[in-house]
């Protein structure tokens, strides 16, 4: 989920991100970027967790997308090696509000 600062909103990217073309993905990713004072992310890429079914070009491309406004981010689980490692760190470099970040 993401905490948004009047409301929650659920990211349906995992149940739908195996199925749809890339011209879908990427407007749901667009969308995702847009978010604006997001307070909180989670992204739990474990077996059992919420993103566990993306595969790693996806994962990495979430990751890409993250809006730059999030204050606090936390990785779960990341599986997805160097690449997707790289994505994280520019991401968090560009971000403009980070206050707190986990990778667990």
């Amino acid at each position: 989920k993401t905490k948004t600062k009047d409301r929650t909103t659920t990211l349906e990217i995992p149940s739908q991100a195996s199925i749809e073309d890339e011209v879908e993905w990427t407007l749901r990713l667009s969308k995702l970027s847009e978010g604006t004072e997001i307070d909180a992310m989670e992204f739990d890429f474990g077996s059992s967790g919420e993103f566990g079914g993306l595969a790693k070009t996806r994962a990495t491309q979430l990751i890409k997308y993250l809006p730059l406004t999030t204050k606090q981010l936390t990785i779960k689980n990341d599986k997805f090696g160097k690449e997707f490692m790289e994505a994280l760190v520019e991401q968090v470099e560009k971000s403009e509000k980070l206050e707190v970040f986990w990778i667990i």
